[in-house]
C-alpha cells in the first residue's frame, strides 16, 4: 500500500479503486500507517558494524536511548507514552540517518539497510503524528516503540479522495456500523447486500455449547473434544479442518487426536512453516485419502484459499477466537468508546474474532453444489450478540455434543 500511496501522489489521473477482501482493510491499514523501531533490528546492524571495525556513535546512542526508555518502566510489558517521552530516541534516530546519508555507501549490509529504512519510516511517521495515533512502548514479545495508527479512517480517506470512485467488496463486512466508524466511510456511501447463492440446506451449521473450551478448562474438556472431532470426521469420509485460536491449543488438540486415532491421516499447521510445508499441507486436501487438518482460525488456511468440491467437507471451529488482551487492542477499545458509535470491547476484540470465524467457516461451501459441515464449539456462539453477526443464510442449530452424531447422519443421508 505504500507503493500505491506514492503512485497516487505522483499521478494526475483519478483512478477507480476495486478493493477485494475489503474486511482486511482495517488491520492492513493500521499496519500500513503505523511504524515501529525495533531494538533487535538496530542491534543486528550494530553487530555488523562492530565486525567490520566500523564505529557508529550515532547508532550506539540510538540504541542506548531506546534501552534507557524501556528501563524506565521495567514492570510493564507495554505502555502508552507521550511524544515528549520518546523525543530523545527520535533525535538520536535523526542523527543516525544524517550519518548514514553522509556515508552514501551503496554496498551496505542487509541488516544495516533494514535498520536504516525502519528508522527513516519511524522518523517520518513521528514528524507527521496526528490524534489518530498512539505511541506504544513494548518489551514483549520484543522491545520496540510502535507509532500505532489506531484510527486509520482519516488516513485512508486522504488517499481515497484522489479516486474517482471506490468499490469495496467482501462477504464479511459486518456489522456495518463498525466498519463505518473505523474506516470513516462517507455518509453517502452506498452499502449493498446480496443474498447468498448457496442453498442454506447444503451447510449443516451447529453450535456445540456444552464443551467448555475456555483456557482453564481445556485439559478437562480434551477427551470430549477429541470424541466430537472423531464423530464429525467419521460421519462421512472426506477431508476436514479443525481450527483453534492459538498454536499452543492447536498442538494439544492435534496430539491428543493422533494418539487416540492413529489410523487417521493428519496434517498440522506449523507456527514457522516453510513454503514447502505450506504446500504439503495444501496438497493433502487434493489426495484421495481422507485427511484431518489442524490449523489456526483466521490464519493462512482460513482465508483466500479455495477448497472446492470434495477437497473440504467440514470444519470444526473451536473457541470464539478472541485475541489476547494487548495495549493496542485496549487503546482501540478506549478510542472507540470515546467516540460512542460502537462498543469499545466489540471494536477491539469481539468483532475481529467473529470476522475471523465467518471467514474460516467460509472455506466449506465454495459453490452451489458443495455440501458440508460447520461446527462452532463454544458456548459463547450461542449468545445473540455473537450469532447476529454471522451470515443470514446460516441455519444455525444449537446441538449438544451427544446429539451431533445422529444429526450428521441425517444431514449426510439427505
Amino acid at each position: 500500500m505504500w507503493v500505491l500511496q506514492r503512485l497516487l501522489e505522483q499521478s494526475e489521473a483519478k483512478p477507480v479503486f476495486l478493493i477485494d477482501e475489503a474486511h482486511n482493510l482495517l488491520t492492513r491499514s493500521v499496519d500500513m500507517f503505523s511504524s515501529d523501531l525495533r531494538l533487535a533490528s538496530l542491534e543486528a546492524a550494530q553487530a555488523v558494524m562492530a565486525g567490520s571495525d566500523r564505529i557508529d556513535t550515532a547508532l550506539n546512542n540510538l540504541i542506548s536511548e531506546l534501552q534507557r526508555l524501556v528501563s524506565e518502566n521495567p514492570r510493564d510489558t507495554s505502555w502508552v507514552a507521550k511524544p515528549e517521552a520518546i523525543q530523545a530516541v527520535v533525535s538520536s534516530a535523526s542523527d543516525w540517518l544524517i550519518t548514514m546519508a553522509a556515508e552514501n555507501d551503496s554496498a551496505q549490509e542487509a541488516s544495516i539497510l533494514e535498520a536504516w529504512w525502519d528508522t527513516i519510516r519511524f522518523v517520518e511517521c513521528f514528524q507527521s503524528l496526528t490524534d489518530d495515533y498512539e505511541i506504544i512502548v513494548e518489551q514483549s514479545p520484543e522491545t520496540r516503540i510502535l507509532l500505532a495508527c489506531v484510527q486509520p479512517g482519516q488516513q485512508l480517506q486522504a488517499m481515497f479522495d484522489s479516486a474517482r470512485s471506490i468499490v469495496a467488496f467482501s462477504g464479511t463486512l459486518r456489522p456495518k456500523r463498525w466498519f463505518e466508524a473505523r474506516l470513516a466511510t462517507p455518509s453517502d456511501a452506498a452499502w449493498i447486500g446480496f443474498p447468498s447463492p448457496f442453498p442454506p440446506d447444503h451447510q449443516f451449521t451447529a453450535v456445540v455449547h456444552d464443551i467448555d473450551v475456555r483456557y482453564h478448562q481445556r485439559s478437562h474438556s480434551m477427551p470430549r473434544l477429541v470424541r466430537l472431532i472423531h464423530e464429525v470426521t467419521t460421519a462421512k469420509r472426506g477431508h476436514y479442518l479443525i481450527f483453534c485460536p492459538s498454536f499452543e491449543f492447536l498442538y494439544q488438540v492435534a496430539a491428543h487426536f493422533e494418539a487416540m486415532h492413529p489410523m487417521f491421516k493428519t496434517v498440522t499447521q506449523g507456527e514457522g512453516d516453510t513454503l514447502q510445508a505450506i504446500q504439503a499441507f495444501r496438497n493433502a486436501f487434493t489426495s484421495s485419502e481422507p485427511t484431518v487438518g489442524f490449523a489456526i482460525t483466521g490464519g493462512r488456511f482460513a482465508e483466500s484459499i479455495d477448497f472446492s468440491g470434495d477437497q473440504l467437507i467440514g470444519v470444526v471451529i473451536i473457541g470464539l477466537g478472541l485475541a489476547p488482551r494487548s495495549t493496542l487492542g485496549d487503546v482501540i477499545s478506549q478510542r472507540t468508546n470515546e467516540e460512542g458509535r460502537v462498543n469499545g470491547f466489540d471494536a477491539g476484540y469481539r468483532y475481529p474474532a467473529l470476522m475471523r470465524t465467518v471467514q474460516t467457516a467460509g472455506r466449506v461451501i465454495r459453490s452451489a453444489s458443495d455440501r458440508g459441515v460447520v461446527l462452532l464449539v463454544d458456548h459463547r456462539f450461542r449468545s445473540t450478540e455473537n450469532l447476529q453477526h454471522t451470515p443470514a443464510w446460516w441455519n444455525v442449530k444449537f446441538t449438544p455434543s451427544h446429539a451431533i452424531q445422529p444429526a450428521l447422519a441425517d444431514f449426510w443421508r439427505e
